[in-house]
């Protein structure tokens, strides 16, 4: 019998998409609260100088800072999904609430798994960033065109949704902003997309060292092909609480 060929479009799907981003922010997890926060601890001065020549603790150290750079690359591919998102829902009222109700949700787990405290108010879950984001595409898509007026709008809204993530301490807020900002400035231009959104993450480098890593991210992106594929929406909104969840457990149980 003759070979039947597979005709399914080659490239990511979006539900594949979405999966590599999880693992980006599962790894940043492992790094920050099994290797950071439970086995170094908050270490300074003489304590941090003493760790260095523990040759363990060198290791955990190494290792906890690719495993954060590799969380960087979570940001351009949620920034892109969250663009793509706003450019093809239909209800604007579901999409908006799904987005708070994970970042209500994942709060507490977050501060678990990176502090063991049920409330820390040093700082707020990426997902918040996700939010904040959501509500400046909102408002760039109430204000098109191309006139100094609404371009001026645009800017003041995108400045408001930085300082916004700023005076949150929103984990990666401020570069969600920025990347999420230039992905939906440069989302007709196909030739320009990738790179531009590579250089976005370049400019969050400013922010943070980790993000020379995150156009890896925008690689991934550059193989999306447009298929929505067949992961469950309910799966990928409880994907980070439950992987929050999973590593603070993790770490309660087995250290």
């Amino acid at each position: 019998m003759e070979r039947i060929r597979d005709r399914r479009p080659r490239g990511i799907h979006r539900g594949a998409l979405r999966t590599w981003g999880i693992l980006f922010l599962l790894a940043g997890i492992i790094g920050k609260s099994i290797l950071q926060f439970r086995l170094l601890g908050p270490m300074g001065g003489e304590a941090l100088y003493q760790a260095m020549e523990d040759s363990a603790a060198m290791a955990y150290a190494t290792a906890a800072l690719a495993l954060m750079a590799l969380e960087t690359c979570a940001v351009p591919i949620f920034a892109f999904l969250l663009v793509e998102g706003v450019c093809h829902t239909g209800d604007w009222k579901r999409y908006l609430l799904r987005v708070t109700a994970v970042a209500l949700v994942s709060e507490i787990p977050f501060n678990l798994a990176m502090s063991g405290a049920v409330v820390d108010l040093t700082g707020r879950n990426p997902a918040f960033g996700t939010l904040v984001c959501l509500v400046m595409l909102c408002f760039f898509r109430a204000y098109p065109g191309k006139t100094p007026g609404r371009r001026f709008a645009r800017a003041a809204t995108a400045a408001a949704a930085f300082l916004w993530c700023a005076m949150l301490s929103v984990e990666y807020g401020c570069a969600m902003v920025i990347v999420t900002g230039v992905l939906w400035a440069f989302r007709d231009r196909a030739n320009w997309y990738v790179m531009a959104g590579a250089a976005g993450c370049v400019v969050c480098a400013l922010i943070s060292p980790f993000f020379l890593a995150a156009p890896m991210g925008m690689l991934a992106v550059h193989y999306y092909n447009g298929e929505p594929g067949e992961q469950s929406p309910w799966i990928a909104y409880a994907a980070y609480p439950v992987a929050l969840t999973a590593v603070w457990l993790a770490g309660e149980l087995l250290l």
